[in-house]
């Protein structure tokens, strides 16, 4: 889930319905609660540590900054979709540095968001 979108269905906090976020964490990695960053175009990185060959066996990395925020909530709260939305993701070009990133296209599964903190309890 780590590098997907969220589209959120319902206005939340100062997000609009229709506003898109990027799940944050290790990319294949399932967990039970998930960070969804919005605001966050053209802000978040999706890589490795750095762009050398010493850590291409070490997991993808996303970690995203922008407003209104990061929100924690339930993953169970996510509806999946057959949507998909090019984002644009930046990672290192060699070693971290400043000027060292490079910008990329990545199309990346949509999943809904209602904006419900937790599930309902029947």
């Amino acid at each position: 889930m780590a590098g997907d979108a969220v589209r959120l269905t319902a206005p939340w906090s100062s997000a609009k319905a229709g506003d898109f976020g990027i799940i944050g964490g290790m990319v294949g990695e399932v967990r039970d609660m998930v960070d969804v960053t919005f605001g966050c175009r053209g802000q978040c990185f999706r890589g490795r540590p750095s762009g050398c060959a010493c850590d291409a066996d070490r997991p993808e990395v996303v970690s995203c900054s922008g407003g209104p925020g990061s929100f924690p909530f339930p993953a169970s709260l996510l509806k999946p979709t057959d949507k998909t939305i090019v984002w644009t993701f930046w990672c290192w070009r060699r070693l971290p540095c400043a000027g060292g990133g490079v910008k990329y296209d990545r199309e990346v599964p949509v999943w809904d968001w209602d904006g419900r903190m937790v599930e309902d309890v029947a």
